[in-house]
């Protein structure tokens, strides 16, 4: 009876490997990407949070947390793109509403502003690593250069992008550089994307906490 036991488990062991297909698991991950990009491309919240893992919804906790709470110095101390999306937040959206998110609806809202935008078409991956629960891939363009690199966990057996991960792709060399090429400074430059959010000229208390 125990060695029968023993041989069953064997062969559960060694029969596992061949129920992971990782052909048919890149498959499902472009096809991920490519509904998020479709429903980011469309502003549409509601559809991009059901593509987004759970470190993602930590990550927008936390930054839903500098909304209510950080105030200028703080502010200053965080990414380019981190203080856009203090500030965005701040300057588009009532307190009371902010009080009420919570970091998918915080996400989803932001999406909603206008946060969307580009190509919806799946793109070439250039796998790095891929297993049954995560997986590692570089956005790869026509000339074969690699771009964004997109980290992807699955959960509930969904594949979902890890967007606290992406989100950290821009260093501040490359946010310098895009600011230097507008020819404005830092604050001229937020305060510019700030402005396309609804056309309002952003006051100064976008930079302080309201809570």
């Amino acid at each position: 009876m125990k060695i029968h036991s023993v041989l069953l488990l064997l062969l559960a062991l060694f029969s596992f490997p061949s129920c992971f297909d990782k052909k048919q698991e890149q498959q499902e991950i472009i096809k991920t990407w490519k509904k998020y990009r479709t429903a980011f491309s469309n502003n549409l919240g509601n559809e991009c949070s059901k593509y987004i893992d759970s470190e993602s919804v930590i990550y927008y906790n936390n930054m839903l947390t500098l909304v209510r709470t950080a105030d200028s110095a703080a502010v200053e101390q965080l990414r380019v793109d981190q203080k856009l999306t203090v500030l965005l937040a701040r300057h588009t959206m009532l307190p009371e509403e902010i009080r009420k998110l919570n970091g998918v609806t915080f996400f989803e809202n932001l999406i909603k502003l206008g946060e969307g935008g580009g190509l919806s078409n799946a793109p070439d991956f250039e796998f790095v690593t891929v297993s049954p629960t995560q997986a590692n891939a570089y956005v790869v363009d026509s000339n074969g250069k690699r771009g964004l690199n997109v980290l992807f966990n699955k959960e509930n057996d969904i594949w979902k992008i890890n967007l606290a991960y992406l989100s950290g792709q821009l260093s501040k060399s490359d946010w310098d550089n895009i600011i230097n090429e507008s020819g404005k400074t830092e604050h001229e430059f937020i305060n510019e994307v700030l402005m396309l959010a609804n056309d309002k000229v952003p006051a100064n208390s976008a930079w302080h906490p309201f809570l």
